[in-house]
């Protein structure tokens, strides 16, 4: 997979007992993040709405679908991974500045493993396949955006949340955009993920509604922050220590300026995956 810049591996204690290292992973990954991903959404709104059917049902199509979807975008994204004693335990997949949507030759690259990730989700079953082809197409929302980081998923083994895994692997990529002077961008429909991404300094921009009775999701922005201006036990600092709150204790933030609501139009297309997070 392509780096976008080159950061260090940021070492994190963590009440799980051992030391936690975030880095950039490679495709030899793939199969591994898809895994933990999968047990990660299975009970996330979004696909528990699109998908339906019995939790082990949906981590058995998610592992299939994450896996193609990471596939068919490999030389668009950044993968990220939180290790703790070489294990893989949290992912955060990004698209880097200027790397959405991929380009031209990237799409058709990518193009046959993401037609296996939606066969895959279509194939669960009737209902998956209807609300597959009403889901908009989201992903356009953020094109007119400044330059930025697109937090596409992230996710965080059940066994290791609220330890300090998702705020490790938030603090890697905003750490990044920071140091590079953008922003980051993410869609989520989830209370506790919004909550963690507040505390790092994000806002809720717009509100969305994939279709009626569909949970509700938020689009939410951050400004780049100066390098250096932020003291050491803030969020997104380099700093070694996570407590067991740190994930979810949102930050004071402006009110959006957006309309508080409103239906998305049917998209032209299916897309290859809902882009949400899970800490």
């Amino acid at each position: 997979m392509p780096r976008y810049g080159q950061a260090a591996m940021r070492p994190l204690t963590t009440p799980v007992g051992g030391q936690v290292e975030v880095t950039t992973l490679d495709d030899a990954w793939i199969d591994r993040a898809a895994a933990v991903l999968a047990r990660s959404f299975v009970d996330e709104p979004g696909f528990t709405w699109t998908l339906g059917g019995t939790p082990n049902r949906r981590r058995q199509v998610l592992v299939q679908s994450f896996r193609a979807s990471l596939r068919g975008h490999r030389d668009s994204i950044e993968l990220h991974g939180a290790l703790l004693h070489g294990r893989l335990i949290g992912v955060g997949v990004r698209f880097p500045p200027g790397r959405w949507p991929p380009s031209r030759w990237d799409s058709l690259h990518g193009a046959p493993w993401r037609l296996v990730g939606m066969l895959v989700r279509a194939r669960a079953s009737r209902r998956s396949l209807r609300r597959l082809m009403a889901n908009p197409n989201i992903h356009r929302l953020h094109l007119s955006y400044p330059p930025h980081w697109y937090l596409w998923l992230m996710g965080v083994h059940p066994a290791y949340r609220r330890q300090g895994v998702a705020s490790a692997l938030a603090s890697h990529v905003t750490g990044m955009a920071d140091a590079a002077s953008v922003g980051c961008y993410l869609e989520t429909f989830g209370d506790e993920t919004e909550a963690l991404y507040r505390a790092f300094g994000f806002e809720v921009h717009e509100r969305f509604e994939l279709a009626p009775g569909a949970p509700p999701g938020r689009t939410l922005w951050r400004d780049p922050r100066p390098v250096g201006t932020r003291p050491a036990s803030s969020p997104g600092s380099n700093v070694v220590t996570f407590t067991p709150t740190a994930s979810t204790t949102p930050a004071r933030s402006r009110p959006s300026t957006r309309s508080p609501g409103r239906r998305m139009p049917d998209a032209g297309r299916m897309m290859a995956g809902v882009p949400v997070s899970q800490n």
